[in-house]
Formats: structure tokens, sequence, C-alpha cells
């Protein structure tokens, strides 16, 4: 588990040297507003002029510079135009339209780089924040030990893959909610009554990721009917003592309260005039079913500011994995096929329900990525059976190609901020430089996502016992697959 997080670690770190500063979305007010937090400015003051959201407070001077609006919306601009000031000295007050996000997650990032450095530098702020997503995925594929953990390789999308480089609280949410999920799969396919321990791994994660951010709700929706659907039907397989039912409803539930608290004492008003609509319900409704189609796509390869996207390798490697996880479900026993349904039900429907409630407050501004933890469900429920459906053939075939399309797309992003996305594939005229060179990081990537790939394969392959037990590392005992992939049925079979 620990040679995974270094692993990880590694990947995000070359992710975040090959995103121009500031080529996040929203990334400059994110960073302010860790730099304000780590030191102790949890509010500033109403920004006049601005919607309520903002807030300015009191950052290191060179960190409002290199504004990155030349190019945030131009795949064809090199990020160069954004040249920071790095001899700005002092602090100077900046509004951030994050100002009255819930704090946890900017002092995760923002504390330990005040203690680290001067908080001048985004990269940084990136590397912290790599850290905690590469810590949290590492726990997700050392639980995942009985249930294959390239299974956590495979639910991330290029899209993910680009926002664990990044400042964004989103993407710490990501890695939370696929930690929760991998314990809402254990639950669900264990044959064994579960313990206390088993319950926390998914209410800790999943309530801490809904108070980073609240829209982790609907993932945790998700996850409530995956535990009602399975301990209904197999209760004799689901016994979940008092205090477990606390840990798994009651803790998340806490989280919402806590939000709920947070937005009350922030005074959050809910409001963009800039983006509000005032248009019927049905009319809202439809357009955010249209809108649909596009939402999948971001949530799969959408990157930077909505400029520019994966390639189309990349999006056809995803679409293909979550085809695969369909397979294996609906062809599962009744019990899967309901709980991988009632995810796929709240992916669909969730984004519509919340354009239409708050389009005549903030407008039509859902993102694919805000979907991503609840997408993640589809493919690791999906997925739980797969060592018993699947030929290790054909799950090594379908790793190799997430992680090439990770490397592809990680080759795209290169390209986009060094000469423009219609530039030059090997970065000939780069106009912007990254502070390792191109091919190096490449390298660099390339090795590592090979070292990650054998160390998951290795436990995938060393067999598998007990889903509810806790151990982390790789399991012993038989092979679980013959050569055509067929071997014993998987608890959901026995409820055809």
């Amino acid at each position: 588990m620990i040679a995974s997080g270094v692993a990880l670690f590694g990947v995000f770190v070359i992710w975040s040297l090959s995103i121009a500063r500031y080529g996040g979305p929203d990334e400059p007010a994110h960073v302010l507003r860790a730099a304000a937090v780590a030191s102790g400015e949890l509010l500033g003051e109403p920004s006049a002029g601005l919607p309520p959201g903002y807030r300015s407070q009191s950052v290191p001077a060179p960190l409002v510079t290199g504004d990155p609006s030349c190019f945030r919306h131009d795949d064809d601009t090199a990020a160069t135009c954004a040249a920071p000031d790095r001899e700005a000295a002092g602090t100077a007050r900046a509004a951030s339209s994050a100002g009255t996000y819930p704090p946890l997650y900017y002092a995760l990032v923002g504390i330990p780089v005040r203690l680290l450095s001067d908080g001048s530098d985004v990269e940084w702020y990136r590397i912290v924040a790599a850290f905690w997503c590469a810590a949290t995925l590492a726990l997700a594929i050392g639980r995942s030990a009985r249930l294959g953990p390239a299974v956590v390789l495979l639910v991330v999308s290029p899209a993910a893959w680009f926002l664990f480089g990044v400042v964004n609280p989103n993407s710490l949410e990501i890695a939370l909610v696929a930690l929760a999920w991998v314990g809402v799969e254990r639950l669900r396919s264990s044959t064994a009554t579960p313990i206390r321990a088993d319950a926390a791994w998914v209410a800790v994660p999943l309530a801490a990721a809904i108070v980073i951010r609240p829209v982790a709700s609907l993932a945790g929706l998700a996850m409530a009917g995956v535990l009602v659907i399975s301990m209904a039907q197999r209760p004799e397989h689901h016994r979940i003592a008092r205090t477990q039912r606390f840990l798994l409803f009651g803790l998340p539930l806490a989280s919402m309260v806590a939000g709920v608290g947070w937005n009350l004492w922030a005074d959050v008003d809910v409001s963009d005039a800039r983006t509000a609509t005032s248009v019927p319900i049905g009319e809202a409704a439809w357009r955010a079913v249209d809108e649909s189609t596009e939402t999948w796509r971001e949530a799969v390869g959408s990157l930077g500011w909505l400029e520019f996207s994966a390639p189309w390798f990349a999006h056809v490697a995803s679409w293909s994995i979550v085809g695969v996880a369909a397979w294996v479900a609906l062809s599962g026993g009744r019990a899967l096929r309901r709980c991988w349904l009632w995810i796929l039900a709240v992916f669909l429907a969730g984004p519509v329900l919340f354009e239409v409630v708050f389009a005549g407050r903030i407008g039509f501004i859902w993102q694919g990525r805000y979907s991503i933890p609840t997408g993640i469900g589809l493919l690791i429920v999906g997925m739980g059976s797969w060592r018993a459906r699947l030929a290790p053939r054909l799950v090594s075939i379908l790793v190799a190609v997430a992680a090439s399309a990770q490397f592809i797309t990680l080759w795209v992003v290169l390209q986009r901020y060094s000469v423009g996305i219609r530039g030059s594939l090997w970065f000939r005229g780069a106009l912007w430089h990254p502070l390792v060179p191109p091919f190096v990081l490449l390298a660099g990537n390339g090795l590592l996502m090979v070292a990650l790939v054998w160390l998951t394969h290795r436990c995938s392959t060393a067999g598998f016992g007990d889903l509810a037990t806790n151990d982390v590392e790789c399991g012993s005992g038989p092979e679980p697959f013959d050569l055509l992939g067929t071997e014993r049925m998987h608890a959901d079979e026995v409820d055809r």
C-alpha cells in the first residue's frame, strides 16, 4: 500500500508540473482561499461589486499575479502569457470566489504549505494537495485487495487525473468517495456479518468528502441506496448493529448538518445574478436533460477551464471500461443489478434535479467533474464481481488501456500549455516551459504508471479471501480464475 501511495504521489506531482500555473478549474480562488485559511482568516470581507460568495482576504502578494484569463478559455494560447511576478513582496488583499467554502480542505492544503515554505509558490499548494489525494487512493487500493486493486486505477478518468494535479477540493472529494465506494462494495458483496470497522471505512471518508464539498451528498445518496438494497435482499448476510447503522447513515448525515451550520455561520448566499435564469421549471428540466450528454463527456475528459478535452482514445477507453462494468453488473444477480441501476439513476437524475432547483439562483452551472464521485460507484460496484466473470487477460488489457489513456492525455496537456492544442506534438516552438522538460515528465509518468500497474496486478492475482476482513495486504490463497475466467460463482449469483 505504501509503495502504491508513493507511485501515485509521483504521478500526481508529474501532472502538477505539466499543468500551467492556475491552469486548473477555479484554481486561483482555491489557492487564495488555502493561503488565507492557513493564516487564520476563515472568512474575509465581502467584495463590493462581486457576488455574495466572494471574500477579500490577505494572501502572499505573488499569488495574486499571473492572471490566467489570457489563456484559460483559449486552447490555442500557450500559458506563457500569464507569467507571475516573482518579485512581489509582502501581502495583498485579493477576492476569492471560494471565500465562503468550508475551510477543511483549505486548512489541509494551506497549513502544511506555510510550514514548508513562505506560501507564495502555487506549486507547493499543488504538491500538498497531491499528497492527500495519493494517500487516500492508496488506502482505497489497499482496501480493495480482495476485490482486485486494479479497479481503483480503472475508475480514475482522464478528467480526474487532471484534477489530482491541481488545487481544487473536487480532487480530494473524488479520492475520499472512491475509498468509501470500495467500503460499500466490500459490505455489499460480503457473506460475513460486517464489523464496526467495515462501517467506519464507508462513513468516515464519505463524511469528510461531504464536509469538504456538500455536493458529495449525491454520491452518499447512491451509497445509501446500495446498502439498503443489499440489506433488504440478503438480510442474513447484512446484519448491522445499531452502532454500525449510526456510522453508515448517521455520520454522513451529521456532516450535512455541519455543512448547513457552516453556511448559516458564514452567511452563505447561494446566488449569482450574472448567471441566474428565470426560465419555467419545465424548460429548466428539459435544458438540463438536453445538456446531460455534455455532462457525461466532461466527467470523462474535460480538462483545464473546460477549454480543451482529452484525446478521442481516452474517451473511447473510458467508456469501454464503463461498458464492461455495466455488462458485469447487469449479467450478475438480481441484487447487484438493482444496486447498479440505482447508482445509474442517481448519476443521471442528480444533475438534472440540481439544475432545476438552482437555475433561478445560480443558473445552469453543473459541470461533469461534479458527477465523477457518483460515477465511480458505477465502476466499483459494477466491477465488484469481475474477478469471477472476466479472464485475467481481459483485466490486464483493461488496465493497460486505462494507463495508456492517462499517458496520452498527459501528453496532450503538455502540448496545450506549451504550444497550444493545435501546436507541435513534439513541443517545437514552445512558448511555455514546465520546470522539468516535457519528455522527462512523460518518461517519469510512464515508469511510475508501469510500477503502479505492476503493484496492483500483484495484489489482484495473489488470490482473495473473505471480503469482510480488514486485511489491507495482498491476499493469499488459490488463484481465483481458470483459463476462461469462469471460476466459482460470486455471491450475487445465488440470487438470480
